[in-house]
């Protein structure tokens, strides 16, 4: 928990941030796993995101 949760949070960030470059930019990150929502760790997970629209 100490080690994968910021490891997935930091590699979730980065992908979005290749993603999406600039503040031009357009697109959608879309998330397929249920977990985020179900679990503890996901909120924590989905706050470390810069502020997108969900």
């Amino acid at each position: 928990m100490e080690i994968a949760v910021p490891d997935a949070s930091l590699r979730l960030i980065q992908a979005c941030g290749r993603f999406l470059r600039t503040e031009s930019d357009s697109g959608a990150v879309t998330v397929r796993g249920h977990r985020l929502v179900t679990q503890r760790y996901g909120k924590a997970i989905l706050n470390a995101l810069p502020p997108f629209r969900r």
